[in-house]
């Protein structure tokens, strides 16, 4: 079968009719050889999908959409029950796909481009191919479904957004020192880049479309955060909101840190994409035992300190560019632990802003944060003491940091 839908032009090659089919697809090949190689041409395509001359056409015409199995990626004669013409029409709400369109983080092919792909797709001779099957959109409205977000992590909130099957994700978080040096020398501290750092690393996996399992550890506590994300909601045509949960727990191997070194924690998880370029998150958050050092001292006195924190995280993203966007976030806390005065520990809100890149399975995140903190347990009990949820204390007081994200397909 596989040779048959190659060898099916060669058989028609006198008909000028499937003369035509061939030369549109040569036509079509450039286009992937422009757009889409760079993702679909290694030994390992992404999806396993090889677009490169020579083995493209058998890759995708009749083939089963691994996204959705009830479309092929080409089914010939039918551009719009097309799997891949779908994703590179890019109408989402008229005909539904499920993930990223394409190309990936890039500028959506011009209107020549999608014409020749179409028109190829319509030039299968039908005494060979047959008609088109006519499949609904209501047939496969879970594939309308859409991420809200570029990435699975706005800054430090996560996002609504999940890997997709057969993916893992390597993640790379870098918070630098106080910018003044924790106090008024920011030219001598270099603007925080000669200070003590935090740095975390993370490996993500999905274990379902809907399911991805997390470990991350950061250095200065030697503390490792496992957790799984879970979005069985997806913002869809008539489901405005994505919704799901990020639920797991820290664990702090220092001794020296403090006692209460075991930290669960749960997040509810809601994103919605208003328009084009803007995305919002809701993140309400609990974390439980969040004072690491566990006793509070009072007047005199000391208390055992097993106090949780409830916190809303408020986030929003503008995509300024298909591949680009304006990322910020705000955690009020609402009640619990908050940090202790009195123990010269005081926390406050957390904020971050930052500006993010996407480049295929790349990402790069810029940003400016009054947190060092990384984990959940910790940037949503507030922001370290000395840096006050304000811009300008005596000299600027804030972190520059960033983010690096890579994704592994097969």
């Amino acid at each position: 079968m596989r040779f048959a839908v190659v060898l099916c032009i060669g058989l028609f090659s006198s008909n000028g009719y499937a003369q035509s089919h061939a030369d549109l697809f040569a036509k079509v090949q450039t286009i992937f050889n422009n757009h889409c190689v760079s993702c679909h041409g290694s030994d390992e395509p992404t999806g396993g999908m090889s677009l490169v001359a020579g083995v493209s056409y058998k890759n995708i015409v009749n083939v089963p959409s691994n996204e959705n199995g009830q479309l092929r990626r080409i089914a010939p004669n039918a551009p719009t029950d097309s799997y891949l013409f779908r994703k590179i029409l890019q109408e989402r709400e008229r005909w539904p796909f499920a993930e990223d369109p394409m190309p990936l983080d890039a500028d959506k092919l011009s209107t020549d481009e999608i014409n020749t792909i179409k028109d190829w797709i319509n030039s299968f001779p039908q005494d060979v191919w047959g008609a088109a099957k006519n499949i609904t959109v209501a047939d496969n409205h879970s594939a309308g479904e859409k991420e809200s977000f570029l990435a699975t992590q706005l800054i430090n909130l996560p996002t609504t957004r999940t890997l997709g099957q057969k993916t893992a994700e390597f993640r790379i978080l870098h918070r630098f020192g106080l910018i003044n040096g924790g106090g008024s020398n920011t030219f001598g501290a270099f603007f925080g880049l000669d200070n003590g750092a935090f740095t975390s690393i993370n490996l993500s996996l999905a274990l379902r479309n809907d399911l991805d399992i997390l470990v991350r550890r950061t250095g200065p506590f030697k503390d490792i955060e496992v957790a799984v994300k879970y979005v069985p909601v997806k913002q869809k045509p008539g489901m405005p909101v994505s919704l799901g949960f990020y639920a797991g727990f820290d664990w702090l191997s220092r001794k020296d840190i403090g006692k209460n070194r075991f930290a669960p924690n749960i997040q509810i998880l809601a994103g919605s994409q208003l328009s084009k370029d803007l995305s919002i998150l809701a993140v309400p958050s609990f974390t439980f035992k969040s004072n690491h050092n566990e006793t509070v001292v009072k007047n005199g006195t000391e208390y055992k300190d097993t106090r949780y924190t409830m916190a809303v995280g408020l986030g929003a993203q503008y995509q300024f560019k298909p591949n680009a966007a304006i990322t910020g976030e705000f955690i009020p806390r609402l009640d619990g632990y908050k940090g202790i005065k009195e123990s010269q520990d005081p926390r406050f809100n957390t904020w971050s802003l930052g500006l993010l890149y996407k480049i295929r399975l790349h990402v790069f995140q810029v940003l400016i944060s009054n947190t060092q903190f990384l984990h959940t347990t910790q940037y949503v009990a507030g922001s370290s003491a000395i840096t006050e949820n304000k811009l300008f204390k005596g000299g600027a007081n804030f972190h520059f940091g960033f983010n690096i994200i890579r994704q592994f397909k097969w």
